[in-house]
């Protein structure tokens, strides 16, 4: 399964990482909250430093990772399957698991709020401010 990402045709500003039918098969927690899909092909990592909406049953719950106390509400999503990820050119990124929960990463204004990368040289990371740096295997 590919990990690359490529402009969404029905959104002009969206970029979609191509992750549907991953698993989260990994949570990585430090001053940042990653989501880690693994398979033989290669690993995406999705990582989160910065404050982030989590959305479970119809609930939002505003997640800090550096927060330790209410991270448990977002693990949750080890183990499930990824039904989109996708970016647009502010800086907000948008995971939809196929259970329904879904995590919103709105832009920092001094700090990169998020970062995506595979082994394969995908990068994709949300500046300061808002926008979009991407580099890829192919540049």
């Amino acid at each position: 399964m590919s990990s690359d990402f490529h402009d969404e045709s029905n959104q002009s500003d969206a970029i979609c990482v191509q992750a549907a039918g991953r698993e989260v098969t990994r949570l990585l927690l430090d001053y940042r909250f990653t989501l880690e899909m693994w398979t033989r092909e290669d690993t995406l990592q999705i990582t989160l430093a910065q404050k982030f909406e989590y959305v479970r049953d119809g609930i939002t719950y505003l997640i800090n990772p550096d927060e330790k106390s209410g991270i448990c509400r977002v693990l949750f999503v080890l183990y499930q399957m990824i039904d989109s990820v996708t970016a647009t050119s502010n800086g907000r990124l948008t995971i939809v698991f196929r259970n329904g929960d879904r995590i919103v990463s709105e832009p920092h204004d001094q700090y990169e709020a998020w970062d995506i990368g595979n082994l394969r040289g995908l990068r994709l990371i949300a500046l300061p401010g808002g926008g979009l740096a991407k580099w890829s295997e192919n540049n």
